[in-house]
């Protein structure tokens, strides 16, 4: 999981005890394995597994390419997961050569600089102007606050920076260090500013940089965020003219492979053997496809 990334959180059944309180007077041991099975039983119902962490990416990808049904995100990547493992049971040939097919497709749109919706995306003139006055505006009005949180804020964050660069880790362990350094430099620092502001101007400005720069920091971390996702959405809206060729090869790409994981989610939801079914027709092509973009 990213740092500072969005969170779904999911509530399953409850865990049944009441039968367990007999058997614990009779059997301790054999009463704790047992809610231990229940528990680890439940917590598997409502988390997503995966064999790799790279999977985690092209499961997310799979989702996009297929139609909505109206089940949460996490629900469609849970019910992936369940259907790769079981694929991975009947044809592990067929899983390896679909997640390459995947990985192949993430990486030539990470290349262009694109996302699966923005494959399909139409700009009409009014759009366009609505989106670039908002920016505008938001640019006018936002950067002198988002500035003022930098230069308030510019020594914790250099030190979160230098603390997770001083030993790699994992992108797990990695989230868990960025969190904890800012635990510590940014309220320290805090106190360092309100102090400073008490010092030399007193209680109104040492309440003021308490609560306002706080503020001024969060919008200056949604600031970017949305500048960043803007200046993405003009990229795209500026260079897929000159790309048009490519762009319909990703197309054709796209539906094919749409095309190939409803036919396996069908194949999967009848309990058949994937194996089975026939092969796309638009498989063959791939080869070709794959040589022009």
């Amino acid at each position: 999981m990213q740092f500072q990334s969005n969170v779904a959180a999911e509530i399953g059944e409850s865990i049944e005890i009441k039968d367990l309180r007999e058997l614990y007077k009779s059997d301790s041991w054999q009463a704790v394995e047992q809610l231990t099975k229940r528990i680890a039983a439940g917590i598997k119902a409502v988390t997503l597994n995966l064999q790799e962490w790279e999977d985690l990416r092209l499961l997310e990808l799979a989702e996009a390419l297929m139609p909505k049904d109206g089940e949460h995100k996490v629900q469609r990547l849970r019910s992936f997961a369940a259907a790769g493992v079981a694929l991975d049971k009947m044809d592990p040939k067929r899983l390896n050569r679909l997640r390459e097919q995947l990985r192949v497709f993430a990486t030539r749109l990470e290349s262009y600089g694109l996302t699966v919706h923005q494959l399909d995306a139409a700009y009409d003139p009014k759009a366009v102007l609505i989106f670039v006055g908002r920016n505008l505006v938001a640019i006018l009005v936002g950067m002198p606050v988002t500035v003022l949180a930098l230069c308030a804020y510019s020594v914790p964050l250099l030190l979160v920076k230098i603390t997770t660069r001083m030993r790699p880790a994992p992108d797990d362990i990695f989230s868990t260090i960025k969190l904890l350094a800012a635990l510590v430099f940014f309220p320290l620092w805090q106190v360092f500013l309100t102090g400073l502001a008490f010092h030399y101007a007193g209680w109104t400005w040492a309440l003021s940089s308490l609560v306002l720069l706080p503020m001024a920091a969060f919008y200056a971390h949604f600031f970017f965020r949305r500048r960043r996702q803007a200046l993405r959405e003009a990229l795209v809206f500026l260079t897929m003219p000159l790309q048009g060729r490519k762009h319909r090869l990703m197309i054709r790409e796209k539906q094919r492979l749409s095309t190939e994981l409803s036919i396996l989610e069908e194949a999967m939801n009848q309990g058949g053997h994937p194996s089975g079914q026939k092969s796309n027709p638009t498989e063959e092509k791939l080869g070709a496809s794959s040589k022009e973009i």
